[in-house]
């Protein structure tokens, strides 16, 4: 739209003079209808809100790497693949080794009681006490991994103290040895009477992974 530039009258289309004051339509100006803008809010990034996330995602992944250090000293990972591992069969009386032991059990026996006079105790079921030598094969002392004795219905059954028992040579259940050393003993089971196809499992120690089972019946 054209305007008069000595009134501000409207100028009509194709007019050469203004109607109101006679001024040259030549000397018009031209006005542009104002558009409305609408402001746009400011676009900002969170930084801190990153930063912290950030900072999350990696105190995450030092605490996983804490608990696996720790799972991993205290051979959580050993045993699971013992879990899983097939252990090799052996035979009574013969040497072998197993991860860091070296094992050979030397005689099996059974009874219903163990020791004499007052300190005579009496089983649940039956004891049987299984003889072996055994060795450190490790380059720090350790601590003899404990048997288990798995009968033919799958039950597995662990070793007890028994106090006074007079039998030979030492209990075997918290023996710890060092580098090289080698000791006798034993290890007792209480056992239930219908107890068939007795076999005794051995670890090699928490992180090797390996394990052995001897048939002792």
């Amino acid at each position: 739209m054209n305007y008069c530039s000595n009134c501000g009258a409207p100028l009509p289309e194709g007019g050469k003079f203004c109607s109101s004051c006679g001024t040259a339509a030549s000397s018009a100006r031209n006005e542009a209808v104002p558009v409305n803008r609408v402001a746009q809010p400011p676009v900002t990034t969170n930084v801190v809100a990153r930063g912290s996330n950030s900072w999350k995602a990696i105190s995450g992944f030092i605490s996983l790497c804490i608990c696996l250090w720790i799972l991993y000293q205290l051979g959580v990972f050993g045993d699971l693949q013992s879990a899983i591992t097939t252990p090799t069969q052996q035979n009574m009386y013969q040497s072998f080794t197993v991860g860091y032991w070296n094992y050979r059990v030397d005689n099996v026996k059974r009874g219903r009681t163990l020791g004499k006079g007052s300190f005579a105790q009496k089983a649940d079921g039956q004891f049987v006490t299984v003889f072996l030598t055994v060795q450190n094969n490790d380059t720090t002392p350790s601590t003899l991994p404990q048997p288990v004795l798995k009968d033919g219905m799958g039950r597995e059954h662990s070793s007890k103290m028994v106090f006074g028992s007079d039998l030979p040579g030492e209990d075997l259940t918290i023996a710890t040895l060092n580098p090289g050393v080698s000791k006798s003993g034993y290890f007792i089971f209480d056992v239930p009477n219908d107890v068939y196809d007795l076999r005794l499992l051995l670890s090699g120690g928490h992180n090797s992974g390996e394990k052995a089972v001897v048939p002792i019946s």
